[in-house]
């Protein structure tokens, strides 16, 4: 008895320092000329919320964070409606000032649902989530910025490029001309971020990026998932990239729930 109490203790504090996953939805999707949270787009036969859950659960992740903003109530009904909690642990967190300051307050709307180091994306950006596996399984704490240095899938144009110098980030905007590699939307996320998310804040400062900014002086690893499966939905023309690349995403295969890509 005493030894199956003790493997209960140690299976239920090894759950707890599971990695968890911040996903960033509280946007709206009227640049794409929707009335619904982006996260609830439907590219071929997955919704992209589905697609994320199902790929968080195999990399490990056994709980997810979702900030919501924009028709939360949808997002809500959606996760109720599909089962999503089946597949996964998942909290909400409502951003009331999404309309009004920009994504890096969203990571901060996470401060009391984290416990330690996290794995954050964009909503709207996917990725083939066995890119990430070795990262995951690696338990990484500190800062770290997922890149790719041979983008194959998605518009170098619309995407945050990144320079960097012996492994770490150096450089990262939009505007870059010379750079290594670009930012997928997917990071690790260190809970020391959110004194410098709650400073950027006071200082009118709301921009994920503006936190990187701070961070780079110290250092920022990065991961490379080089000319691996990822793509941002941003814009019209990238919905429509998505929609060209990603032939299907099975519904319900648990141990498959990727896309087929066209290259």
């Amino acid at each position: 008895m005493g030894l199956d109490i003790r493997d209960s203790f140690l299976y239920l504090l090894s759950n707890q320092l599971k990695m968890k996953a911040v996903i960033l939805a509280a946007g709206d999707g009227g640049r794409l000329g929707m009335e619904i949270p982006k996260v609830l787009l439907k590219i071929g036969n997955e919704y992209i919320l589905d697609y994320h859950i199902k790929g968080l659960k195999k990399i490990g992740i056994e709980e997810v964070v979702i900030i919501t903003g924009f028709k939360s109530e949808l997002i809500e009904a959606h996760i109720t409606e599909h089962n999503l909690r089946n597949i996964i642990n998942i909290k909400l967190v409502n951003n009331d000032k999404h309309d009004e300051l920009e994504n890096g307050y969203s990571v901060l709307c996470s401060k009391e649902a984290v416990d330690s180091s996290f794995l954050m994306m964009m909503g709207d950006h996917l990725v083939d989530y066995d890119s990430l596996a070795p990262l995951i399984k690696s338990e990484p704490s500190k800062f770290t910025a997922i890149i790719d240095s041979d983008p194959q899938h998605t518009s170098v144009e619309q995407a945050t490029k990144v320079a960097l110098e012996n492994g770490l980030l150096k450089e990262s905007s939009k505007k870059l001309e010379t750079f290594d590699a670009l930012d997928t939307g997917f990071f690790i996320v260190p809970p020391a971020v959110f004194a410098v998310l709650e400073e950027n804040k006071e200082q009118g400062k709301t921009e994920w990026n503006d936190c990187v900014q701070r961070f780079i002086a110290s250092g920022i690893k990065t991961f490379d998932i080089r000319s691996s499966f990822w793509l941002g939905i941003n814009t019209p023309k990238e919905l429509e990239n998505a929609k060209r690349k990603l032939a299907y995403i099975p519904k319900v295969k648990m141990n498959y729930p990727y896309a087929t890509v066209i290259k």
